[in-house]
């Protein structure tokens, strides 16, 4: 893989959304030692600092136990009062999924209204989205703008958001140089620009690879609750990169950013449970696990779980779900998906109207993508091709 590519596939891990809002606002909250029912009283007089602290104080399970719902009904209050933070925050609930269903176009609404208010992070996110293609068409050199436009209001989140798009050279041109001097100019105070800079000594890229100096920064970064950092740091427990390996720790890293709705937290411990590896066996709540992932639209969650109700493992039998869950995950060229929906389409069950050609087609891309199970359906297509053409 070429450094292009590795710093291209680095860009694409942390472009995802709503991990970098907790530790940019707690750094902000002129609330944080006040009392709750002090920040109750505040909040009911229509105080929308209060009304969204306390909003934040639900959201994060701060001295309180975690309640999206009272969350979403703090920040929706201060939000009818103009707090773009607030915006931005029930953006990130639709973006994720957290005590609502995700709803992408929800999402972008509160993300633009709270732009017009001049808010970087929301300039981040509508960035991300069209980095993404989500609900919007994919559009690199737009989002490149958007961090641009933060990072000029000299927002931590925009200036590690356009270090990323430097160091990946999508956008815009490639600047190595320039992107680690815009890293290192908030990576004491910002835990984004700590973990994409651990990852840079994780990797080797741009920098020399030091795997001690990443478990650090990773570290560090996990330690403020940004749930991507939690993740990270669970492979480095279990692989003992950087660390000496510790299993427990590795899926305490897991759970931490597992219920901060990270969808690939979400996705890997659903399978752990699935399988019983590392934890008791727990089917049940891998299932749950792999459910939440797959809402928010992670193809590999969206496969395995498609895989489950295609062969009833686990879950009652449904060629439906499994079509609707395949289908999905298809469009985003998973070959384990195209198999598995190529098998729907040969056989016309779940939805699928049987379409010999369509079933050649979803093997034919699994097949390119190196899937075995489909090279080898691909060769009885085409032999069975040749006998009946003799």
């Amino acid at each position: 893989m070429t450094t292009f590519n590795k710093l291209k596939k680095l860009f694409m891990l942390f472009i995802s959304l709503a991990f970098l809002l907790p530790n940019y606002v707690q750094a902000q909250d002129n609330n944080h030692n006040t009392s709750l029912i002090e920040l109750e009283k505040l909040a009911s007089s229509n105080n929308a600092t209060a009304q969204f602290d306390l909003g934040f104080k639900y959201y994060m399970g701060d001295n309180v136990p975690l309640n999206y719902t009272k969350a979403y009904y703090w920040f929706n209050k201060a939000a009818k009062l103009g707090n773009s933070k607030a915006l931005c925050y029930l953006g990130d609930m639709y973006y994720r999924g957290q005590g609502v269903e995700v709803n992408f176009q929800k999402a972008f609404d509160f993300y633009t209204k709270a732009e017009k208010l001049n808010d970087p992070y929301a300039k981040v996110s509508l960035g991300t989205m069209y980095y993404d293609g989500k609900l919007v068409e994919q559009n690199y050199e737009k989002s490149f703008e958007y961090s641009k436009e933060a990072s000029q209001q000299n927002d931590p989140i925009g200036i590690v958001s356009l270090a990323q798009f430097y160091l990946s050279g999508i956008g815009c041109k490639q600047d190595n140089e320039k992107a680690l001097s815009l890293l290192n100019k908030v990576v004491n105070t910002s835990s984004y620009a700590q973990l994409v800079m651990g990852m840079l000594y994780l990797n080797g890229q741009v920098v020399k690879k030091d795997p001690k100096k990443a478990f650090d920064l990773i570290n560090k970064a996990s330690s403020q609750n940004l749930s991507e950092a939690q993740y990270e740091l669970s492979f480095m427990y279990l692989k003992g990169s950087g660390v000496k390996q510790n299993i427990d720790m590795a899926i305490k890293e897991l759970e931490l950013s597992s219920n901060q709705c990270y969808s690939r937290a979400q996705r890997d411990l659903g399978v752990l449970y699935l399988r019983g590896i590392f934890v008791k066996d727990n089917p049940k709540k891998g299932v749950e696990l792999l459910t939440k992932a797959s809402l928010q639209n992670d193809e590999k969650a969206q496969t395995v779980l498609g895989k489950l109700y295609f062969n009833g493992d686990n879950v009652n039998q449904d060629y439906t779900k499994a079509f609707d869950l395949l289908s999905k995950a298809s469009s985003k060229n998973d070959p384990s998906a195209q198999y598995l929906l190529a098998q729907m389409y040969l056989e016309g069950i779940g939805g699928a109207s049987q379409s010999f050609s369509k079933a050649e087609e979803l093997y034919y891309e699994a097949a390119k993508k190196g899937n075995f199970d489909a090279i080898i359906k691909l060769g009885q297509f085409y032999a069975l091709k040749n006998i009946n053409t003799i």
